[in-house]
C-alpha cells in the first residue's frame, strides 16, 4: 500500500520568515512526522504598472531556497529537504550542480530537487538569460549538471554550455 507523503512549506517570506522561524518550523515538522520541508524559488516580482499578479505570488521572496534548506538541514536529522522548484536557467549548470551536491552531502543525502526553467519574463531580463533558452537550453542545462555529478574529469560541451 502506498502511504501518502506529506510535506510542509518553510516560512520564506513575510513577517514570520527568519532564521529562528525556519529552524523552529523545520524541527516541528520533523517532530510531528512530516516527510519533508520545502521551498520554491522566485527571484523577483515586477514593479511596473502593467504587472498583474494573477498567479497570486507572495509580495516578497526573501530567502534563497538552497541556503534556507541548508539551514533547515542543520537543525534537523531525518526530514527530507525539497525544492518545490529551483529555476535552473538562472544559474550556470556548474554552480547549481555544486550547490545542490553540497546541500545533499551536508544533509546526509536528504535532498529532493524539483527544477524548472522559469516563466516570468522579468526574471530572464534580470539574470541576463535569454527567454529563448527555455526548452532545448533547459534540457542541455540538465545534461551539463548530470555531467558535473559524474566521474572526474568533468567534460561537457553543448550549444549553450561548455
Amino acid at each position: 500500500m502506498n502511504i501518502p507523503r506529506i510535506g510542509f512549506s518553510l516560512p520564506s517570506y513575510g513577517p514570520y520568515a527568519g532564521p529562528e522561524a525556519i529552524a523552529e518550523v523545520a524541527r516541528a515538522a520533523e517532530r510531528f512526522g512530516f516527510d519533508s520541508v520545502s521551498l520554491s524559488e522566485r527571484l523577483l516580482l515586477p514593479a511596473g504598472p502593467d504587472w498583474r499578479n494573477e498567479a497570486r505570488l507572495p509580495e516578497a521572496y526573501v530567502w534563497d531556497p538552497l541556503e534556507t534548506l541548508t539551514w533547515a538541514a542543520a537543525h534537523t536529522s531525518r526530514i527530507r529537504l525539497a525544492t518545490g522548484i529551483v529555476n535552473a536557467l538562472f544559474q550556470p549548470p556548474l554552480i547549481l550542480a555544486r550547490r545542490l551536491a553540497t546541500l545533499d552531502r551536508l544533509s546526509g543525502g536528504r535532498l529532493d530537487v524539483g527544477i524548472g526553467q522559469g516563466w516570468l519574463p522579468e526574471e530572464f531580463t534580470a539574470t541576463g538569460v535569454p527567454a529563448g533558452r527555455r526548452g532545448a537550453g533547459f534540457e542541455e542545462h540538465i545534461a551539463a549538471m548530470r555531467a558535473c555529478w559524474g566521474p572526474d574529469p568533468v567534460e561537457y560541451e553543448g550549444k549553450f554550455y561548455l
